[in-house]
C-alpha cells in the first residue's frame, strides 16, 4: 500500500513539473546518456527525472597509501551501477528480536530491536553489498534534461557512518515500507525534488576508505604521514569534481559540501583543513548536519587497535609494520576490523576510528582549531536532532544500569583523561533524574532502563550539541553567512503511513540521529504529504543554488542568520518550522568546551 501511495504522490509530483528544464532531449540519449571526460567515456542511466552516472572510479590508492586522481584510460565504461562498497563490518541483526541484547531489554529490545536494525541496515547499506579495496568510486546525478553548458550548481554528498561503515547510496527498489520505500540515503532524493521544483541542481557522492582501512591511527601511521587517509579521499573527490563536473552541466564555481553525522564531521574537518587555507578552491558553501568539530586525542590513543591489526595479520615481528600490512591477506585486516566494538554497540560514539592529529593538514584536534579560528570562512549551515544521543545509547545502557556503572563507563571508555573531579561535576551537570534526560521533554517516559535517558543526553551533547556551540562561538559570524538549526520531530502517526506501525515502538529514540536525513532531506517521505520535507529540501536546494537558504519562494518563517547575541535557530517540526533560541543545557555543554585537554575520544 505505502509504496503504491509512493508512487501515485511521484506521479503528481513529475506531472506538475512538466515544464522544468524543458529543452529538446533525443531519446537514445534518454535512455542511455553518456559523457565523455578525459580518461574515460560514461555511459550512465536514467532514472524518472534524473539522470544517474554511478560507480565511476576518481582515484587510485594502494592500502595505506594516499589517493591520487584517477588518470588511467579506462574507454567504455558502464555507469548504470553503484560498483562495490569499501570494506566495512556487515550490520544486519545489530538488534534483533531474539538477541541476548534486545532480551536484556525487555518488552522494549524486542519491540525496537528489528527496527533499528532495519535503519541501520537502511542507511549503513551493507546488506548484499559487494566490498572491495577498490572502492574509490563517484557518483554524479544530474537533471535528465541538463546539458553540458547549464552550468548547475553543485553539492557534494558526504555519507555517515562513524567512519566505520557506510556507503553514499540506498537501494530504494524494495517496496518494504521499512527497508526501501520510507528510508531513504541518497542525494538522488533532493536532486528530484530541485527538479520538480524548477530549481535544478547537480549531486555528487563518493565512497571514501573506513575504518582501519582509512582511519588508522598509531606512532607508525604518524610518522609515515599516513592518518586521516578516509579525509584525504574525501579531498580528491572534490578535487575530480572542480576538474571533471563542467562536462556533467556542472559549475565548479558553485559547489557547497554537505555531510551528515560522520559526513558532517567531515565537512568541518574540510572547513579546518589547512585552517582554511585553499577551501574556496574546492567549495563555497557548506552544510553540516549533525556533527562539528571533534574532541579528540591524537594518534596514540588508537595505538592498540593498531597493534591487534599487526598482530592479527603475522606483522608483529616485521620491521616495517606497514609494509607488512599493505601485502598482508585482506581477511586478516578484516579479522582486525571485526574485533572492534561498534558505533551502535555498548563502546557507543567512543569511536575506534575517527580523525586524529596529523600535524599536517589537521595540525591539532578540530575542537581546538575550531575554538582558534583556523578555518576557511563560507556561508555555513549547521545544526542537530533534538535527541541525538538515543540511538547510541541502546545497548551501551547495559553497562550504565547504576551510578557507579554510568560514571566508570564513562572514564574508562571515553575520557581517560578526565579527572575524578571533572567527572563528578558532570554526573551533577547531567543528573539521574529522568525527567532533565533524552529524549528531552518526555517527563517520566522512554527510561528503558533507569540510565537511559541519562546516558543519551550526555552522548548527545558530546558528540554533537556542544560541538555545534564550539563552531558557532568561533565561525566568523560577524562577516559570513551562518545558519543554525534543531530538528524536533516525532516518528510520523499511523495515520499519515498507516503501514508503518512497527515504528510506533520508537518514540523511546525521540528526535532522533539521522532521523532528519533518512526521512525529510531525501524525501523518504514524499513531498507531497510532509511539511518538513517540504521545509528540509526547499531551504536546502535554496542554499546549494543561492548560499542562502531563504530564496524558495514558499510560505515559512524566514530562516534568520545565526548571532551570538540573538542565537536565532530554526526549528524544524512536522507543523511547520518556527525560530527560537538556542539556549538549552548551556552550562553542561560548555562545560565540555572548557575543558578541551579532558574530554577527548
Amino acid at each position: 500500500m505505502i509504496s503504491t501511495w509512493i508512487g501515485f504522490t511521484a506521479l503528481i509530483a513529475a506531472s506538475n513539473s512538466a515544464g522544468a528544464l524543458a529543452k529538446p532531449i533525443n531519446t537514445r540519449d534518454t535512455l542511455r546518456p553518456k559523457v565523455e571526460i578525459d580518461y574515460v567515456n560514461i555511459t550512465g542511466r536514467v532514472s524518472g527525472n534524473i539522470k544517474e552516472y554511478l560507480g565511476i572510479p576518481f582515484a587510485s590508492a594502494g592500502r595505506f597509501e594516499h589517493p591520487q586522481l584517477y588518470t588511467q584510460q579506462l574507454g567504455e565504461f558502464d555507469g548504470s551501477n553503484y560498483g562495490p562498497i569499501c570494506p566495512q563490518k556487515t550490520t544486519a541483526s545489530i538488534l534483533t528480536t531474539n538477541s541476548s541484547s534486545s532480551l536484556l531489554l525487555g518488552k522494549t529490545g524486542t519491540a525496537i530491536g528489528p527496527v533499528v536494525g532495519a535503519l541501520a541496515d537502511t542507511v549503513f547499506n551493507t546488506i548484499g553489498q559487494t566490498r572491495s579495496e577498490d572502492c574509490l568510486l563517484i557518483n554524479v546525478q544530474t537533471p535528465a534534461n541538463v546539458t553540458k553548458d547549464d552550468k548547475l550548481p553543485v553539492v557534494i554528498w558526504i555519507h555517515g557512518g562513524g567512519y566505520e561503515v557506510g556507503s553514499p547510496f540506498t537501494d530504494t527498489s524494495e517496496t518494504d515500507a521499512i527497508r526501501g520505500a520510507v528510508l531513504n540515503y541518497n542525494i538522488g532524493g533532493l536532486v528530484r525534488t530541485s527538479v520538480d521544483l524548477d530549481q535544478p541542481i547537480i549531486g555528487v557522492s563518493a565512497n571514501y576508505r573506513l575504518n582501519a582501512f582509512g582511519f588508522s591511527a598509531s606512532r607508525e601511521m604518524e610518522e609515515a604521514g599516513l592518518l586521516n587517509l578516509g579525509l584525504e579521499d574525501q579531498r580528491v573527490a572534490m578535487q575530480w569534481v572542480q576538474k571533471h563536473i563542467a562536462d556533467f552541466g556542472g559549475d565548479p564555481d558553485h559547489v557547497v559540501i554537505m555531510g551528515e553525522s560522520a559526513g558532517s564531521w567531515s565537512v568541518v574537518a574540510h572547513l579546518l583543513w589547512d585552517e582554511g587555507e585553499g577551501a574556496t578552491d574546492l567549495f563555497h558553501g557548506a552544510m553540516a548536519l549533525s556533527g562539528g568539530p571533534v574532541m579528540v586525542e591524537g594518534a596514540e590513543r588508537s595505538q592498540p587497535v593498531f597493534d591487534n591489526m599487526v598482530e592479527r595479520a603475522g606483522c608483529s615481528e616485521a620491521t616495517d609494520k606497514i609494509a607488512c600490512l599493505k601485502v598482508a591477506d585482506f581477511d586478516d585486516i578484516m579479522a582486525s576490523v571485526n574485533d572492534e566494538g561498534m558505533l551502535l554497540g555498548p563502546r557507543s560514539l567512543a569511536s575506534t576510528w575517527t580523525i586524529r592529529p596529523d600535524g599536517k593538514h589537521l595540525k591539532d584536534s578540530p575542537h581546538r582549531l575550531a575554538a582558534a579560528g583556523k578555518m576557511a570562512s563560507v556561508p555555513l549551515i549547521t545544526g542537530d536532532m533534538r535527541d541525538e544521543g538515543t540511538l547510541f545509547s541502546l545497548l551501551a545502557q547495559l553497562k550504565t544500569l547504576s551510578d557507579a556503572d554510568f560514571a566508570s563507563y564513562f572514564k574508562e571508555i571515553w575520557w581517560p583523561k578526565a579527572s575524578d573531579e571533572e567527572m563528578a561535576k558532570l554526573m551533577e551537570l547531567y543528573p539521574s533524574d529522568i525527567t532533565q534526560g533524552s529524549p528531552f521533554d518526555t517527563g517520566v517516559l522512554n527510561a528503558v532502563t533507569p540510565n537511559f535517558k541519562r546516558l543519551a543526553a550526555v552522548v548527545g551533547d558530546f558528540s554533537f550539541q556542544a560541538q555545534r556551540r564550539n563552531l558557532l562561538a568561533h565561525y566568523n559570524t560577524s562577516e559570513q553567512t551562518v545558519w543554525n538549526y534543531i530538528t524536533d520531530v516525532s516518528i510520523p502517526s499511523a495515520g499519515i503511513l498507516p503501514d508503518l506501525g512497527v515504528l510506533t515502538h520508537l518514540p523511546v529514540l525521540g528526535s532522533f540521529h539521522a532521523f532528519d536525513v533518512w526521512f525529510y532531506m531525501f524525501a523518504g517521505l514524499p513531498y507531497a504529504v510532509s511539511k518538513n520535507t517540504q521545509a528540509y529540501q526547499a531551504t536546502a536546494i535554496s542554499f546549494i543554488r543561492t548560499l542562502d537558504p531563504n530564496n524558495h519562494g514558499l510560505d515559512f518563517a524566514k530562516w534568520p542568520r545565526y548571532s551570538a547575541d540573538g542565537l536565532q535557530t530554526y526549528n524544524f517540526k512536522e507543523s511547520g518550522p518556527e525560530v527560537v533560541k538556542d539556549d538549552w543545557r548551556v552550562e553542561a555543554m560548555q562545560f565540555f568546551n572548557d575543558h578541551p585537554d579532558s574530554f577527548l575520544i
